[in-house]
Parts: structure tokens; sequence; C-alpha cells
């Protein structure tokens, strides 16, 4: 599950015999075949068929993140794997893909057995500007979650911008050198997954901004960025992909909309949110 490869032989209890000779090769081969193999989903296909012919594999405590979006067979094949049902399992309900579910008792399976649960209530990401709008977001969608509070503000509040006239690519532009301006960092443009104007961003560059990323509301969850704009919010068809575009920055955040914005969102902005 770890990105960073597979945990050492010697971390795995009640091994079978030669098991390390086995677990020593799986890692060569693995290596191997990240090497060769550029695409992620066949490195995946990969793992899994190693993983197939290792059913043994057993884990004295398993940790588990993004747990919001894992799907019921998923958590069938962590419990197997979780010696004792040792596990910390870390995810946000406000971010899951598929709705219906309001709470974490209603998320998870009866295999995780007994759970303590632990909200965090502090908000290291976001400052206070950016983190009260996406609590009043939040607070739309009836979710048994807790609002966090930003240890920190900027003093510079979330921005709204009508692109009117103008094409996207030059509304961000103006709203993008406005932000590097003040102060200098990476910056992210969110655009609805799907998007039809996606090609109106192409080759988009930015005096001031080099590192300027394009990726979709989807795509950008679990990234972090200095300053975000969030462009079209309105065709931003999920509740929870709208929430990861307005909780990705750390400093500064815009929406850039074509003269109506969601009713969630025109909610979750105050007066001053301009």
């Amino acid at each position: 599950m770890a990105e960073q490869g597979w945990v050492p032989s010697d971390r795995f209890v009640d091994p079978v015999d030669d098991e390390s000779d086995r677990f020593a090769e799986a890692d060569a081969v693995t290596e191997l075949q990240a090497d060769r193999v550029d695409d992620v989903a066949e490195r995946l296909a990969a793992v899994v068929d190693l993983a197939a012919g290792l059913r043994q594999w057993r884990f004295g405590h398993v940790i588990v993140d993004e747990a919001q979006d894992l799907t019921p067979m998923q958590w069938r094949m962590i419990t197997r794997r979780a010696i004792g049902g040792s596990m910390t399992v870390v995810g946000d309900l406000a971010q899951r893909s598929e709705g219906g579910v309001r709470s974490w008792d209603e998320l998870l399976p009866a295999e995780v057995g007994p759970t303590t649960h632990r909200e965090l209530s502090v908000n290291y990401r976001s400052p206070s500007e950016i983190n009260d709008v996406a609590t009043r977001l939040l607070d739309t969608r009836a979710l048994d979650i807790g609002a966090s509070r930003s240890i920190r503000s900027t003093g510079h509040p979330v921005r709204v911008v009508d692109r009117g006239a103008r094409g996207w690519a030059e509304a961000v532009v103006s709203t993008v050198t406005s932000f590097v301006a003040d102060r200098p960092g990476r910056v992210a443009v969110v655009h609805p997954a799907g998007w039809d104007a996606l090609e109106e961003l192409d080759d988009l560059v930015v005096p001031g901004a080099p590192q300027l990323d394009v990726v979709s509301a989807t795509g950008a969850k679990g990234l972090e960025f200095d300053h975000v704009v969030v462009v079209d919010p309105l065709a931003i068809v999920r509740p929870a992909d709208l929430y990861v575009a307005v909780t990705r920055a750390t400093q500064r955040l815009a929406i850039v909309h074509a003269g109506v914005l969601p009713d969630a969102l025109a909610r979750a902005l105050s007066p001053g949110d301009r």
C-alpha cells in the first residue's frame, strides 16, 4: 500500500519456510517492473499479481490514508491482512467521491471492528479566510463532521472574479499575476473534471509564476499549493470536488466564474469575500 515500497520482511508475522527469500524476490521483481513500466495502472496491476501469489502476507498494524473512498472489497482485503484488526484509518468524509454517507459509522464495514474516533480540529493548511468559506460550504452538506479552526490568517479574503467578456485564460492570468506580485509561490488552476473549456488553458504562461499547475478538481485531492484559482465552479458537479478545490491553498484563493456561482458556494462566501 505504501508508495515507498514493501515493508521489510522482518516486519511480517509468522513467516513460513523460506518466506524471507520470497519477499526479497518480490521486492526485486517489483523494483525491476517499476523501472520498466511507466504507466501507474500497469505498475499497480503488476503488484497485485505478485500479491496474489503471497496470500499469507499479514501485518501487525495497517495505516490507511484517503480511507473515505475505499470500496467494500478494498476494506475486506485490508482487514484480512491486519492482525487483530490493528489499524490507523485516516480520511475526510467531506472529500468522499460518492455521496450518501454521513458518518464514519455508516462507512466502515463490520469487519473493521470497534474503533476509537478522533477528529482533527485544527487546520494547519488553510488560513482562516479560506477555512471559514470551506466550513460554511461543508455546513450545506449535512455531514457528521465537526468544524476545524485555522491557526493563522493572511489578511487576504477569498477573491471572487467574474470573467465577464474575457476568456478563461485572460481572467486566470490577471488573477494569478496579482497573487504572485504580492507573494511568489506555486500556483494551481483547478478546473472541473472533463471541462469543455480546458483547451483555453493550454500552454498557459503567467509572468512571475514559474510553478503553475493546471489540474482537475478530482486530481487535486491530496495536493496543496501556495495559491489556487478555481475556474468555472458551476461546472464542478460533485460537492466533494468543490470542497477539495477550495481547500488546496495555503495562502490565497480565487474563484473565477462566468456570471453564476453554485448556490452552496454563493452561500458560503461572505460579503467580505471579494
